[in-house]
């Protein structure tokens, strides 16, 4: 809830556009329309106001009718979206003065009232969120604008306007809202924990068949093919992804969902890589996926190696790495480890690269100097964490590359950003390889969040224009503004200083961190 009052911070930055002008593509930062600004920081505090009066109310009616322990969670929740707010005090006085009513009927009939009550001040706040939602997407704020609709979601699931904002559609015999692209599938086909058949193979599956090359085979006979023959894996097709892998259907289509989250909140982070029309369609779920992203899951090292030694021969980098994307054939390669959550940090770190390249048309090869950022982004993603169903980006500082990072720059007073931005791509991967990635990973960190993520707007398009062949040597200072000037040598010591402190909070204040990010 208390992410109503960072909305604020939002609407800072809004494309020349919105007010008629043209923009400079040799200017990469945006320009702000104040009249915008104020209009939509006057019109978020209304709904966050009228939201908070109406929850006073309710929280006195609860507490009036014995639901203390209803009527202080409702306090907590006026706390949590303006703790300042006025009449706070008041009605928490009122909660603590109430006595709880014992008759069990009565708790029952008003816990009813209570729902009913609470539904139709969400539905109204919900109604409030969309109209802002759809301002935002006028003036090029898709970003802003998906959170608030997904926001109005958590807290009004059946609005109808967010949910098609969202691509969602209604299922007509289960009443259920579901994607577009699950509507289309449930026509002619049926889930399961293996993934989408077709409902006319029903029975067979029912069965026990499962299909191998156009027929319908035992499983277990399909099973002992498709288990020691990397040539035949298991397909699974989710909405963007193919997942191929021998470690059966059910663990490829797991794995799919997995990927699916990811990318919501791949595009959701890095939408300033697309122009604008492109990158709200990405967002919002909306285009049809001409070509799939395959990705190659093997069930250990060993066989990833060997896959490696057929593929590419003896390849010294891939033979060492954990997994490879291959722009050639358009594939990511990862293995399965008994680190779970270190095999996932590598999958996204792979999907990354994937994305990048086969989301839009690239042609990295035009630049020149800076080609640290490609492993650098893949590195921060590493960083992200989900939490409670949240995605928290650049939530793990206690990594080891960030801390390899972080005690270099501290022993290194003559380690410097320009000569860092000018290594060439044979340097960055052959000479310190395994530092030069910690350190492009805390750089991408840095860019992404430092002070209220002042520079990421900035870096995410220095980062497109990188991967469209468009970056010298000294790009990175031209796009990246530091306030006063100073260039690389102003950045470079705001890097070094956040690098110096950053991860040093206390566990209880990174938690309490990690919850207003949730909640935002």
């Amino acid at each position: 809830m208390a992410f109503l009052s960072l909305i604020l911070a939002a609407v800072l930055l809004v494309p020349a556009i919105a007010s008629g002008q043209k923009r400079r593509s040799s200017k990469p930062r945006l320009s702000r329309d104040e009249q915008i600004e104020a209009a939509l920081r006057k019109r978020t505090q209304k709904i966050q106001d009228q939201y908070c009066r109406d929850l006073v109310r309710i929280a006195n009616w609860a507490a009036l009718q014995g639901l203390k322990k209803e009527a202080t969670g409702l306090a907590d929740r006026i706390k949590g979206i303006n703790p300042g707010y006025s009449r706070l005090e008041d009605v928490q006085e009122k909660i603590e003065k109430a006595e709880q009513e014992s008759d069990a009927d009565k708790n029952e009939k008003n816990g009813k009232s209570l729902l009913t009550r609470l539904k139709t001040a969400d539905k109204k706040q919900g109604s409030e969120l969309v109209k802002l939602a759809t301002g935002c997407m006028k003036v090029g704020l898709f970003t802003k604008s998906f959170d608030m609709i997904s926001h109005v979601l958590e807290i009004s699931p059946d609005d109808s306007k967010a949910r098609r904002i969202l691509g969602y559609k209604k299922d007509t015999k289960t009443r259920e809202w579901i994607s577009t692209w699950e509507y289309g599938q449930r026509r002619k086909n049926f889930i399961t924990e293996e993934g989408w058949f077709e409902k006319k193979k029903k029975k067979d599956f029912d069965a026990g068949l499962r299909p191998y090359k156009g027929k319908w085979i035992p499983a277990e006979r399909e099973k002992s093919i498709r288990t020691r023959n990397e040539y035949a894996p298991y397909s699974v097709k989710s909405e963007h992804f193919e997942v191929l892998t021998n470690m059966g259907r059910e663990r490829a289509w797991e794995f799919a969902l997995k990927l699916e989250d990811f990318y919501t909140q791949f595009f959701r982070t890095f939408i300033g890589y697309y122009d604008q029309i492109a990158g709200a369609k990405l967002l919002f779920n909306r285009p049809d996926v001409k070509k799939m992203h395959q990705v190659i899951l093997f069930p250990s090292r060993n066989d990833y190696l060997l896959h490696v030694k057929q593929e590419k021969g003896n390849d010294k980098l891939l033979k060492e790495s954990a997994g490879f994307y291959s722009g050639s054939d358009r594939k990511s390669r990862f293995y399965w480890s008994d680190n779970e959550e270190e095999t996932y940090r590598t999958f996204y770190h792979e999907v990354a690269h994937q994305l990048f390249a086969e989301t839009k048309e690239t042609r990295s090869g035009g630049s020149r100097g800076n080609n640290w950022v490609v492993e650098g982004i893949a590195v921060y993603i590493e960083t992200w964490k989900k939490l409670d169903g949240h995605w928290v980006p650049g939530y793990e500082t206690g990594g080891n590359r960030m801390v390899t990072a972080k005690r270099f720059l501290a022993a290194s007073k003559n380690w410097g950003l320009q000569s860092f931005a000018h290594i060439d791509n044979d340097q960055f991967h052959k000479v310190n390889r395994g530092l030069n990635y910690c350190l492009a990973g805390a750089l991408c960190y840095f860019f992404m969040h430092y002070n209220d993520e002042v520079y990421k707007e900035d870096f995410v398009r220095f980062l497109s224009a990188y991967y469209m062949g468009k970056v010298s040597n000294d790009s990175l200072a031209e796009y990246i503004k530091v306030e006063g000037g100073g260039g690389f040598n102003a950045l470079e010591k705001q890097f070094k200083e956040y690098m110096a402190t950053l991860g040093e909070k206390k566990p209880e204040a990174e938690k309490d961190e990690a919850e207003d990010a949730l909640e935002e």
